[in-house]
């Protein structure tokens, strides 16, 4: 018999998009870093929401199971082209060089290993066979505001945002 209860494991989350919205609505999306060949997987935090509720009712199909959840697997380009698509003009990836002065942290160095390198492995497929309505990114971002999305006051020069 396996553990007592479901462990749900949700990936990077969509909403973290929004503290970008400045930028990205003025043309700028800063991504990772990543290897433009490389996919991030991604998840709407009200999925989390929807998967908790299905275990709850179902508990005798999730007891004992550990989900790895994703909803959505972009490049760092693609995720751009969504952007692109939603806002309704072009948006650029943008690489953080670290030119502001601040000296890296340990914490987005082992982040950027992460993503670089294995990373989320969520099955998105068998993930939506299980909650067809799965958002994927470009849903999401028609649904919270970004379609048609205006340009945003950028933060002044040199403040951190985000």
């Amino acid at each position: 018999m396996g553990l007592p209860y479901t462990i749900l494991r949700p990936v990077s989350f969509m909403d973290n998009y929004n503290w970008q919205r400045a930028g990205i609505t003025n043309g700028t999306f800063t991504g990772f870093g990543l290897p433009p060949d490389k996919p991030l997987q991604m998840l709407a935090v009200d999925d989390i929401g929807a998967f908790a509720a299905l275990a709850f009712a179902n508990p005798q199909r999730f007891l004992g199971q550990t989900i790895e959840l994703a909803g959505d697997e972009l490049t760092e380009p693609r995720i751009a082209g969504a952007f692109s698509r939603v806002i309704g003009r072009p948006v650029r990836v943008a690489v953080p060089d670290g030119s502001q002065g601040a000296e890296p942290s340990p914490e987005r160095e082992a982040m950027l290993r992460f993503f670089s390198g294995k990373a989320y492995d969520a099955d998105i497929a068998a993930l939506r066979r299980i909650y067809p309505r799965l958002h994927t990114f470009e849903q999401w971002l028609r649904e919270t505001g970004w379609e048609n999305a205006q340009p945003e006051p950028l933060p002044p020069s040199g403040s951190r945002w985000g």
